[in-house]
């Protein structure tokens, strides 16, 4: 997932098997975009060719200008943002 401030530099983080992730993010709006990576098969190696991805999301959440998702973090403390995709 990448975290996109108004000003600043993109934030970028991992999420884990079952779409959970942990990022630190100063307050402020936020636009997200989702990347979805390609499971490598066992005994992959670079300039094998790459299987087709099992999930692929619309471009509505796979690009910065046409992200419909958005985070907004307080000031102060943990807080959980969560998505939902299809």
């Amino acid at each position: 997932m990448m975290f996109f401030p108004a000003r600043g530099r993109a934030i970028a983080t991992a999420t884990d098997a079952a779409g959970d992730y942990s990022v630190v993010l100063a307050p402020g709006e936020y636009k997200v975009t989702v990347n979805i990576g390609v499971k490598l098969p066992a005994g992959w190696k670079e300039g094998d060719p790459v299987p087709p991805q099992e999930v692929v999301l619309p471009t509505e959440y796979t690009t910065r200008i046409k992200t419909s998702l958005k985070a907004t973090v307080a000031v102060g403390g943990e807080q959980a943002i969560d998505f939902v995709l299809p």
